[in-house]
């Protein structure tokens, strides 16, 4: 069953470029180019151009969507057929936003682990959208992020929910500030400084964006951060305000004392869902992992 030159053409659609696709699959440019020529002289048509920038053709982009759904297909039979022998991969690619997975995998990881001690996990760390897009490209097996449940190439299950809080120190206010705060008048928060997270897609920095939005606020940044960690930290420090989840809150904090911070409710929470690619075959592992996730998330 050689796949080869369509798994390969995959990869130089991916990277948008032979030389950099050569480079990830380990070949030289000119044994990657050969295969790409020999594909377009068996399909009659040219799949893309090089110049002035890498571009798919019509007929590359038709080629794509087949070449995409083959390459499902053929793992998918391979996974199956590796479950019906026995012979199961011996690594599960698991993918979470860094500061989650502090609170959220280890006792999952732990159970899953004396169920199945043979398999590797590879974990990826980055942003929420990343991971989404990431299992779309078949760079992950499984992911644990917030998105739209009712994607059509994703299968998912709640996990947990969170609960977005805004955390202000209250030396950063008057007596008078808290007051009209806890009532729901925002305006004093038009001199407070903010600690926000320095990707505009993470989930604290949507909504906190969405938050000054609604009550007309151009926010002081203090401190830009791409660690939820650091934030909070400094949170705690006193050096500014920041919107996290109650749940991640809780747990970095670590039962430090932060009674010095009001914790304001925004009456707006979010699922975190464990979702993985629709497939012909689920690998049984996967599925295994999932049922762990079930019964042993916090």
């Amino acid at each position: 069953m050689n796949l080869l030159p369509m798994q390969y053409y995959l990869e130089v659609v991916k990277e948008k470029s032979i030389s950099r696709a050569a480079a990830r699959l380990h070949i030289t440019q000119q044994t990657l180019s050969a295969h790409i020529a020999a594909l377009e002289k068996e399909l009659g048509c040219t799949l893309f151009r090089r110049k002035p920038d890498f571009a798919l053709t019509y007929a590359g982009r038709v080629f794509y969507e087949y070449a995409r759904r083959f390459d499902s297909l053929y793992r998918s039979m391979r996974q199956e057929f590796d479950d019906i022998s026995g012979n199961e991969a011996d690594e599960l690619s698991v993918g979470v936003a860094p500061t989650r997975g502090r609170f959220l995998l280890p006792p999952i990881l732990s159970a899953f682990r004396k169920l199945r001690p043979n398999i590797r996990i590879r974990m990826v760390e980055t942003t929420n959208s990343d991971l989404v897009s990431r299992l779309l490209n078949g760079g992950i097996d499984l992911i644990f992020a917030s998105f739209n449940e009712e994607h059509p190439l994703i299968a998912s299950k709640k996990i947990f929910e969170e609960e977005m809080r805004l955390l202000i120190p209250e030396s950063l206010l008057t007596a008078k500030d808290r007051r009209r705060i806890k009532n729901g008048d925002f305006a004093p928060l038009a001199d407070c400084p903010f600690l926000m997270m320095n990707r505009q897609e993470d989930i604290s920095g949507v909504i906190g964006n969405a938050f000054f939005d609604r009550y007309g606020l151009v926010p002081k940044i203090a401190v830009a951060s791409g660690n939820m960690e650091t934030i909070l930290d400094l949170c705690l420090a006193g050096e500014g305000a920041c919107f996290c989840s109650k749940e991640l809150a809780a747990k970095i904090f670590g039962g430090r004392d932060d009674s010095h911070l009001l914790q304001i409710p925004l009456g707006e929470s979010f699922s975190i869902r464990a979702a993985w690619l629709k497939t012909p075959y689920i690998r049984k592992a996967l599925l295994d992992f999932v049922e762990v996730c079930e019964t042993t998330a916090p």
